[in-house]
């Protein structure tokens, strides 16, 4: 089926270059569909979007959690039963654990690179060529 509908899209927009308009029921039948599908598709359908951009509803929570999480001996089950407690509205463990795991991630990136740029610096400005940092 998947096929049918991109030569159905190749010969649509063939069509659309030349100028033609098209027979949705000569194409219906040629390619195994309805004429609305053809006709959808003539009218600039592209299909279903692959993936969904939701926001999350931790990114609200965002700052906090990651204050809760820089205190020390804070851990991520610690701060999810602090948000439970407080009557926020966070969803399963295992997607809390992962939000904050992607938060880490970006945080950690930056940390890594900000090293790095540290790292170059002390070489470049005091000699520490061959030296272990």
């Amino acid at each position: 089926m998947n096929n049918e509908i991109n030569n159905l899209r190749k010969e649509l927009v063939i069509m659309k270059e030349l100028d033609l308009k098209p027979n949705y029921a000569q194409l219906a039948r040629k390619h195994n569909c309805d004429w609305r599908t053809v006709k959808k598709y003539h009218n600039g359908y592209e299909g279903k979007s692959k993936s969904r951009n939701r926001a999350s509803k931790l990114d609200n929570l965002k700052n906090e959690i990651k204050q809760k999480l820089e205190l020390p001996g804070a851990t991520i089950s610690a701060v999810y039963q602090y948000f439970l407690k407080k009557d926020c509205k966070i969803g399963t463990y295992s997607n809390f654990n992962a939000f904050v795991k992607k938060i880490s991630y970006s945080i950690n990136k930056i940390y890594q690179i900000f090293i790095l740029d540290l790292k170059q610096y002390l070489v470049n400005n005091f000699n520490l060529i061959g030296k272990k940092i």
